[in-house]
């Protein structure tokens, strides 16, 4: 299957979703992103204890928000 194809593919099942499987999917989507960036974390910085690897995170997660809205 070329890109091409694929995307349709990818659309036409976004389009047949519910409205309940597409916000289950965010939810899906937003965990496997928190999740990976954590394992970046970790592998960056494996020798922090877990209070310090969690103030990392949240001053990295802190920088994602724009404070302009």
């Amino acid at each position: 299957m070329n890109e091409d194809k694929i995307h349709k593919k990818y659309i036409e099942i976004l389009r047949n979703m519910t409205p309940q499987q597409k916000i289950d999917k965010i939810f899906e989507l937003n965990k496997l992103g928190d999740d990976l960036f954590r394992a970046g974390l970790k592998k960056r910085f494996p020798n922090l204890t877990k209070e310090e690897f969690n103030k990392l995170y949240k001053s990295r997660i802190e920088k994602c928000y724009s404070r302009d809205w």
